[in-house]
């Protein structure tokens, strides 16, 4: 919806971040599956979010579907150029991973977060499960991506924070 991005909710996001119960900002990222705006306008609201984390000293949580070339180039764009893109101190969480080890392994080497939802448990998901293999401890994250991505054997429901659970014994 980044076209749908204006001053007025720049400021009121803004405002909001102020609140010491706010933790991170996200989901903010790029969607190219379902290209809902232009891909240019995303890529703009995109760095906006990601310098309003930077400002705000907060972790961003990453949202990326069929995107993550472009998304992990503006995050690095901000070490090449010293623009105010790029990772936040705070931290950067990839939610609900479900692609190969070779693109885990780019965001691992950025010092990302990983979290995995439903997509490890499901039966033809042997590169989600490789990929999460591949994740350090200390940065692998369980998540739902409710209502959907309903992990097995609970599939055909709609997500749940409870859901976890399966996620959970997938990854252990």
């Amino acid at each position: 919806n980044a076209k749908e991005w204006t001053p007025e909710l720049d400021a009121a996001l803004r405002e909001r971040l102020r609140d010491r119960r706010v933790s991170a900002v996200g989901e903010i990222g790029l969607d190219y599956h379902y290209d809902l705006s232009p891909r240019e306008t995303q890529r703009e609201v995109f760095r906006a979010q990601i310098r309003l984390a930077k400002e705000a000293g907060l972790p961003i949580a990453l949202h990326l579907r069929e995107a993550h070339d472009e998304a992990l180039a503006i995050m690095r764009e901000g070490f090449a150029i010293l623009e105010e893109e790029g990772f936040p101190e705070a931290g950067t969480l990839l939610h609900c991973f479900n692609l190969d080890t070779i693109e885990v392994a780019r965001w691992v080497e950025a010092g990302c977060y990983i979290a995995f939802g439903g997509p490890v448990t499901f039966k033809k998901a042997d590169e989600v499960r490789e990929a999460a293999a591949l994740v350090p401890t200390d940065r692998l994250l369980t998540e739902t991506d409710s209502p959907y991505m309903t992990p097995e054997p609970v599939r055909g429901t709609d997500c749940g924070p409870a859901h976890t659970v399966y996620t959970a014994e997938r990854l252990c």
